[in-house]
This record gives structure tokens, C-alpha cells and sequence, in this order.
């Protein structure tokens, strides 16, 4: 994470690849829309992998290769929330299979 607040993504080598990340996740929603529409419904909600700099939620790895968490979301997820679509780890789905949260 940059001081600035923003989601900064780095492979082992310290290479940045925020870019490949944001556009993946923007590559993934598009998809996800556009599946939704052709189906005539609206997107309910998403599963996605617990703290990961992508997909992580309320909780993601620091970037150090340490197995250190910090707060926050990833950035797929940002997009999603910032769209008003639910979102939940498979943690969170394997502990409330009962889930209303969808």
C-alpha cells in the first residue's frame, strides 16, 4: 500500500505490477456485466478469494511475502464495491452457508 492510500501491487522482485492487476480487474467486471445483462440479471453479488491483493476482502496481504495482513480491500474488489455489488470471501461462504447476505 502507497502512502497515498492506493493499492500498490509488486511481484518478489519490488517489479510494480499494479497496472496488470487493475486492468485484469477491470477486464473481469466488463465480463461479469456483460454476462449479467445477456442473462437479464443484474450481478447479486461475488465470491472471491480471501486476501489477496485482488480479490481480498477487509483484509489483504502487506505485499512484503511475509504472510503479514493489513487492512483493506483489493483492488477488484474496490470496483465491485464501488459498483454497490456484494462481495464475500469462500471463508466467509464456508462459515454462513446460511448467507443472506446475496
Amino acid at each position: 500500500m502507497c502512502k497515498d492510500g492506493n493499492l500498490r501491487v509488486t511481484d518478489r522482485g519490488g517489479i510494480d505490477r499494479t497496472e496488470a492487476f487493475v486492468r485484469g480487474a477491470q477486464i473481469s467486471l466488463q465480463e461479469a456485466l456483460d454476462r449479467a445483462e445477456a442473462l437479464g440479471e443484474p450481478v447479486e453479488g461475488a465470491v472471491l478469494k480471501a486476501r489477496s491483493p485482488s480479490c481480498g476482502v477487509r483484509q489483504i496481504y502487506d505485499g512484503t511475502f511475509s504472510g503479514t495482513l493489513i487492512p483493506g480491500d483489493g483492488i477488484f474488489t474496490r470496483m465491485l464495491r464501488a459498483r454497490g455489488i456484494p462481495v464475500m470471501t469462500e471463508q466467509n461462504l464456508k462459515e454462513n452457508h446460511t448467507n443472506d447476505q446475496f
